[in-house]
């Protein structure tokens, strides 16, 4: 979302699997260092890459957060269409 454009691209899925499999992703010059930082930790392959928690104390991240606080309304009404439109997909696609 931060670049509109996927971390890993190209015409052959083989080499995208590869630039996964390397962590290899491109940033864009305009991005701040602490971005480029966050993304990378994100997308780092090592299994042990950055967490959740990590990311939510991350400086970057917490640059001008303001937590949501949904009113109760707004959960029940959420909870409620949820139960309502439970529609199961016709295929999945991970891809």
């Amino acid at each position: 979302m931060l670049t509109v454009y996927l971390p890993f691209d190209d015409r052959n899925l083989a080499l995208i699997y590869q630039k996964i499999c390397k962590g290899d992703v491109r940033m864009h010059k305009w991005m701040t260092p602490g971005a480029q930082s966050l993304i990378k930790r994100i997308l780092d392959p090592n299994p042990k890459r950055i967490t959740m928690a990590d990311i939510k104390v991350d400086e970057w991240f917490k640059q001008d957060y303001t937590l949501a606080k949904p009113n109760e309304d707004e959960v029940l009404s959420i909870q409620e269409n949820a139960v309502e439109n439970q529609e199961l997909p016709t295929h999945v696609n991970a891809f």
